[in-house]
């Protein structure tokens, strides 16, 4: 007679034997791995826009951010994956963007945040205690802000025709005008994304909606974002396809998805695009993420497209791209680029967290890639619209802020609101 131990070890067992011959059976250009993704929150909720960064309100280093269709916006932390609303668990339920949110960005040390939604730029910070928590600084022709970027000095946005440069993001907003340096004005391109790459100060990623002729491309935009260069072309090889995504990986190699699969360059001076070998014919590539596996020394590429979600790994096939699931994501990004597990995907259906399966996808544990091993202390203080990192607090007015932070994140943070 069975035991139920043993029943259970049997069903294991044809479980593993008909995972096996599943991936046997698969070929072509891309296999399907199905249940590598689960929902870790915000359930029947398109979660619209994702990033990473500092929390410092909930003393995070590392945390994702998700901004939803109705303006929302979570902060995801810790081991357990802990979604609070963000900055505030308890703000009210008007106290938040207006419209759905299309980008976020988060300051380096995590003291100012900032949402591009349908109705404009909104933004919060510690520097200003007077201030919602969320306020309305910029908006730009009824378009929506689908991305956000920050080279030193210089903001750059991309609503949905144009591109806007500013000194502070609180301040005056200009327009680039792009159209001059397009190679033909008349056909005005729809901006799908903005980062910026070392070999660039700006990149902004286009596309030509469909019953236009012609394709969208690469744009280079100078550190003040003043001028910009048509980098579709570089050394006579071209993307000649529409960009919807931009990406870099921790080489410094670019990335861009676009209707025919991915292109890639090293370097805009001696190199040029190339196409990702092997290809993903299943386009268009909404957006891409790269991380660095440490226990096997590989890059795993993550590709989000209309058919769903894809991995090109040597640990699952290194000559062909895997399905991981049908979802159709808003954007992806990796919580530790050193570990492909901490991946995380926003969709209609709420957020979701790339967990391999045991056996043949187990990771090894990574340590923290980023802290030294002391205790570091950090002093901000502002006044007004100003921000002076450490020195004399004397005769200033508005908030000190004290951050310590050890190889684990962030280890204490407080305010003080100075006397006027």
């Amino acid at each position: 007679m069975h035991t139920f131990k043993n029943i259970i070890q049997y069903f294991r067992q044809c479980n593993i034997l008909l995972h096996s011959i599943f991936l046997i059976l698969c070929s072509g250009t891309a296999t399907t791995l199905f249940s590598a993704w689960n929902r870790i929150g915000l359930a029947g909720v398109d979660v619209t826009a994702i990033t990473t960064g500092v929390d410092i309100f909930h003393q995070q280093q590392k945390a994702i951010f998700a901004g939803t269709e109705i303006g929302e916006i979570f902060s995801i932390f810790g081991e357990y994956d802990s979604i609070k609303r963000y900055p505030n668990p308890n703000l009210g339920a008007s106290d938040k963007p207006v419209g759905a949110v299309r980008a976020l960005f988060v300051s380096n040390n995590g003291v100012e945040t900032f949402a591009g939604t349908d109705s404009g730029l909104y933004g919060q910070s510690m520097m200003f205690s007077s201030l919602p928590a969320w306020k309305k600084i910029a908006q730009f022709a009824s378009e929506p802000v689908i991305a956000i970027a920050n080279r030193d000095t210089t903001y750059c946005i991309a609503t949905a025709t144009e591109l806007y440069r500013a000194k502070s993001p609180f301040g005056t907003w200009t327009a680039c005008s792009v159209s001059k340096w397009l190679p033909e004005p008349s056909r005005l391109p729809h901006f799908t994304s903005l980062i910026t790459w070392w070999n660039a100060p700006f990149l902004a990623g286009s596309y030509i909606p469909a019953g236009t002729d012609g394709f969208g491309g690469v744009l280079t935009g100078s550190s003040n974002a003043h001028s910009w260069t048509n980098s579709t072309c570089i050394i006579n090889q071209c993307v000649d396809s529409n960009v919807f995504s931009l990406t870099s990986d921790y080489s410094g190699k670019l990335y861009a998805g676009t209707s025919r699969g991915i292109f890639c360059a090293s370097d805009f001076d001696t190199g040029q695009w190339f196409p990702l070998s092997p290809q993903l014919n299943a386009a268009p590539v909404h957006h891409i993420c790269v991380t660095f596996d440490s226990s096997i020394n590989a890059r795993e590429i993550f590709a989000s497209t209309d058919s769903g979600i894809y991995i090109l790994s040597p640990r699952l096939n290194p000559n062909k791209w895997v399905n991981t699931t049908s979802l159709k994501s808003y954007g992806i990004v990796s919580l530790n680029p050193g570990n492909s597990k901490a991946v995380y995907a926003g969709t209609r259906t709420g957020l979701w967290k790339y967990m391999p399966d045991s056996g043949t996808n187990v990771r090894r544990k990574t340590p923290h890639p980023v802290f030294p091993q002391k205790v570091m202390a950090v002093r901000y203080t502002i006044d007004g619209r100003r921000f002076f990192p450490g020195g004399n607090c004397n005769n200033r007015t508005g908030v000190l802020i004290n951050v310590q932070y050890d190889e684990r994140g962030i280890h204490r943070t407080s305010t003080i609101n100075l006397k006027k």
